[in-house]
């Protein structure tokens, strides 16, 4: 009401200095209204444990608030219970992996249990030979789990052979969404030598998972009825997907997607119309800038109680200086600049893995195999 009074008023009398004033008006109150906190939180890292080995992933464990799961690419997911690992894992697989470190375990998600049931595990992982594979993990009764326990969901062969991100995420009707990237050319790698580019390459997948193995195509899937792409793809125009997530509050489906010049996307992902393989992303989205080599370790919305000022806000890490920081994801479709709020850095550690446990706590992991936890300092 007031920018429209004013508005009227100095276009009555002046047009060109009413509309100048009027954009300049209505682009302050757009800053104003995604704003950041004015002063980062105070925080201080809680050392827990240094008995991890290359952790790649981390979530919360649904049958303990306090609690994580720590995918390690050596093939063990950890249970952590909010004060020590536990003896035994989760899953132990190394024996698939051994002598090939570079592949492995290389994301774990879960669903919400439903009362008096178990929640529902499923794991993604890269084998000796390349091909990432998608299973459902059924632990055993004592709460350990090994090859047996791996029920296969999904095969993708030759998957984008120099990327390894494969990012997993479960809504609540309990359908797994796939996220893969797509091969791409390099200097040594010109694209005449690329092998012939995968049906599933540069997507997100949407699938029903059996009981036990296998899948079906849920019903109202975008690309059921297409002659020219797969059923099972729901969403195309992917680049290298670093994380996948469900916003808790709303429980609409979030990518970061990473574009391999040094800017990683955050954006709210809207399933396609298999027209084509042009990228279809659906603004507002967030831009975070990085050096291309070492895209940046997304953990997901911040919902926790330690930061209020935090809440809604993206967390995220750099690898290499082990730094921390939230921004706010726009939801505007202005081109609004968003800055991070550092958070925390990592002592003398390259990070690997971020992520929060049910009550929304922050939590970090280096490559050295060690586990903090950012609380706040007052």
């Amino acid at each position: 009401m007031y920018v429209s009074r004013l508005q009227k008023y100095l276009i009555h009398n002046n047009l060109a200095l009413g509309i100048l004033v009027v954009a300049w008006l209505s682009s302050a109150l757009a800053t104003e209204a995604y704003a950041e906190p004015s002063n980062p939180p105070r925080t201080l890292l809680r050392f827990l444990s240094n008995a991890l080995e290359h952790p790649v992933r981390i979530i919360p464990n649904p049958s303990d608030t306090s609690g994580l799961l720590i995918a390690e690419r050596g093939g063990t997911i950890e249970v952590f219970d909010g004060k020590r690992l536990n003896y035994r894992p989760l899953l132990d697989i190394e024996e698939l992996f051994e002598g090939r470190p570079t592949y492995g375990l290389i994301d774990i998600q879960a669903s919400n249990p439903q009362p008096g049931k178990p929640p529902t595990f499923f794991i993604a992982y890269k084998e000796n030979h390349g091909d990432v594979i998608v299973a459902r993990l059924i632990p055993k009764k004592d709460g350990t789990s090994g090859e047996r326990e791996l029920y296969g969901i999904l095969k993708i062969a030759r998957l984008a052979p120099n990327t390894t991100h494969v990012t997993l995420s479960v809504d609540k009707y309990e359908n797994l969404y796939v996220a893969t990237g797509k091969e791409r050319s390099s200097p040594t790698r010109p694209k005449s030598v690329l092998p012939p580019p995968h049906p599933f390459d540069g997507a997100i997948l949407r699938i029903r998972p059996g009981k036990t193995t296998g899948y079906t195509i849920p019903k109202r899937s975008p690309c059921k009825n297409s002659t020219t792409i797969k059923p099972e793809v729901w969403r195309i125009g992917i680049h290298n997907p670093l994380a996948l997530w469900h916003d808790p509050n709303t429980a609409k489906l979030f990518v970061a997607d990473d574009d391999f010049l040094g800017v990683t996307t955050v954006y709210q992902a809207s399933s396609s119309t298999c027209s084509s393989r042009s990228s279809q992303r659906t603004l507002p989205s967030t831009r975070i800038s990085h050096q291309p080599s070492t895209p940046p370790i997304v953990a997901g919305i911040y919902t926790g109680r330690d930061f209020p000022e935090l809440n809604g806000m993206v967390i995220y890490g750099d690898s290499l200086t082990g730094k921390i920081f939230a921004i706010q994801p726009s939801r505007s479709s202005r081109d609004v600049k968003q800055s991070p709020v550092e958070l925390a850095q990592l002592p003398n550690s390259t990070l690997s893995a971020v992520g929060f446990d049910g009550r929304g706590r922050i939590y970090l992991a280096s490559n050295e195999g060690k586990l903090w936890r950012v609380e706040p300092n007052s």
